[in-house]
C-alpha cells in the first residue's frame, strides 16, 4: 500500500499518478531548481523545432517544466506531455527550451494507472465524466494497491480519503461498470 497523487487524465478509470515518495521531494526540489532565476537564464531557445519525442522545457502557468513533444502543427504550436504529471499542454515555440542534461537525472513521475475493477461506462458522457474526474480525483491523494503491472501502465485498487474503493463509487454514481472479462493479469502481466 502506497499513497498517489491524480495528476493526469484519460477517463475516470485511466489516469496518470504519481507516487507519493522520496521522487516527490526530488521532484520539487528539481521543479525549484529549473524555475530559479539563475537557471533560466542559462535556457537555449531552439534553433530548429524540436522533434517529436523529444524531452524539453516547457513554460506552463508561469513555470517551467519537463515535456516530451508528441506533435507539432503548421502554425508552430507544440503538443507537449508533462511528464511528471500525465497531461499535455499546447505551446508555441516561445514556450519551450532546449532540455539540460542536469535535470534529467530523476525518471519521469507520471505514472499511467488503470483500476482493476472499474471501467468508464460506455454511455457516459466524455464531458460528465471529465467534469466528475476534475472535481473528485484530479490532485487528490489516494491509498493505492498495485494488483499488476504491464510495461505501459499499473493496475490499481485505490481508495479516497473516507476509505471508499474509488472503482466502487464509480458503479455507484452510474459512471463506471464491471471491467470487461477480458481484461484480467497473469502473474503480473495483462493477457
Amino acid at each position: 500500500m502506497f499513497e498517489i497523487l491524480v495528476t493526469g487524465y484519460i477517463n475516470t478509470c485511466h489516469f496518470y499518478a504519481q507516487i507519493l515518495d522520496n521522487g516527490n521531494a526530488k521532484l520539487t526540489r528539481l521543479t525549484e531548481v529549473m524555475n530559479s532565476a539563475k537557471s533560466v537564464q542559462t535556457y537555449h531557445t531552439f534553433r530548429i523545432f524540436p522533434g517529436v519525442g523529444e524531452v524539453v522545457l516547457v513554460k506552463d502557468d508561469g513555470q517551467w517544466y519537463r515535456g516530451r513533444c508528441i506533435d507539432y502543427s503548421e502554425d508552430t504550436r507544440f503538443e507537449i506531455f508533462l511528464v511528471d504529471f500525465g497531461y499535455t499542454v499546447t505551446k508555441r515555440l516561445k514556450d519551450l527550451r532546449e532540455m539540460k542534461e542536469d535535470f534529467t537525472y530523476l525518471p519521469f513521475q507520471a505514472v499511467e494507472c488503470v483500476l482493476h475493477n472499474c471501467q468508464q461506462k460506455r454511455s457516459v458522457s466524455s464531458t460528465l465524466a471529465k467534469v466528475f474526474f476534475d472535481s473528485s480525483m484530479k490532485m487528490k491523494i489516494f491509498r493505492a494497491l498495485v494488483l499488476g503491472t504491464t510495461d505501459d501502465f499499473m493496475r490499481l485498487q485505490i481508495w479516497n480519503s473516507d476509505c471508499k474503493d474509488v472503482g466502487e463509487v464509480l458503479k455507484k454514481f452510474g459512471l463506471g461498470e464491471d471491467r470487461d472479462k477480458g481484461f484480467y493479469f497473469v502473474d503480473g502481466v495483462c493477457e
